[in-house]
């Protein structure tokens, strides 16, 4: 099957459904200030060329994360001790990423 495409989500086998399908960035320009992206593009060895541009549309879309955590878990507990009980909630979720579309 082909890859399932949409806005800044894809479906590929073999990746988290609903990956985050983005062009990479790639931090600063110190010189002038200009957004720098990872190019990206498919290499014949197999590699992708990470040299960088200035251009947006140079850059190769690659997948980079998931919303989907890679570990969640919870643990709920109440304790007595004579009169006085202590109920407690912990929860948590690691390895999910986030995606910021603000400007």
């Amino acid at each position: 099957g082909g890859d399932i495409v949409s806005g800044v989500n894809i479906v590929r086998e073999g990746e988290t459904i609903s990956s985050f399908y983005l062009v990479e960035y790639a931090g600063v320009d110190p010189a002038n200030g200009d957004a720098l992206f990872y190019k990206n593009t498919l290499l014949d060895n197999g590699t992708r060329d990470r040299t960088t541009t200035a251009s947006y549309n140079e850059a190769s879309r690659v997948v980079l994360g998931s919303a989907y955590p890679d570990l969640m878990i919870g643990l709920t507990n109440t304790l007595y001790f004579h009169n006085f009980d202590l109920s407690f909630t912990f929860q948590g979720e690691w390895g999910a990423s986030l995606y910021n579309s603000g400007g």
